[in-house]
């Protein structure tokens, strides 16, 4: 039996109670109507989200992370080895002689020569004894020779302040010229 205004009645209770209970009743019916709309609507999008979810573990996102970390790994192990490897070079080329102010500019331009080195496990070059060897022979260049001297003069020439003697200037055989170092050393004719 449905709960109405004829089953209150039938009860024996007043209208104007009839009325107010009604109302309560149909507040809370009312109410409950709504939240099982909200629940429904939920349910519904639960299919969605238990989908999605599927799909999500069909692509197995562990391994998308495995394969990133194992890429970072090797990155980092060649930016680790590069830098040990650049560093024996360095330490090479400079046990070869060559200058300090050339040493970053030749491990920046040697960089695939350095990517081939194979290193020992001290990180040392191997055969080191026989690469300083050829970098002296390569790099010469850039070895400063040890006791160089500049070019000696036998007879330098007399210190006069730019200024030429008279006998100089007279011993000039092209004549034009002979004048002009005249006119510029006209105080040595005076």
């Amino acid at each position: 039996m449905a709960f109405s205004r004829k089953f209150l009645k039938a009860l024996g209770i007043e209208d104007d109670k009839v009325e107010t209970i009604m109302e309560e009743h149909t507040a809370v019916t009312e109410a409950l109507k709504k939240d099982r709309d909200t629940y429904k609507a939920d349910a519904d999008k639960l299919t969605d989200v238990q989908k999605e979810l599927n799909d999500l573990k069909q692509k197995q996102p562990d391994e998308d992370y495995k394969k990133k970390y194992e890429d970072l790994v090797a990155e980092n192990q060649a930016r680790d080895t590069r830098a040990a490897k650049s560093s024996a070079y360095r330490k090479a080329a400079e046990t070869a002689g060559v200058g300090s102010q050339y040493l970053d500019l030749l491990v920046k331009a040697n960089r695939e020569e350095i990517d081939k080195l194979e290193l020992d496990e001290s990180g040392a070059i191997k055969d080191a004894d026989k690469y300083v060897e050829g970098l002296k022979s390569s790099l010469k260049d850039y070895i400063p020779e040890k006791g160089a001297k500049g070019v000696t003069v036998d007879q330098p020439p007399k210190n006069t302040g730019g200024k030429r003697t008279r006998e100089e200037i007279m011993a000039i055989k092209d004549a034009t010229e002979r004048q002009q170092a005249i006119a510029e050393n006209i105080d040595v004719f005076q």
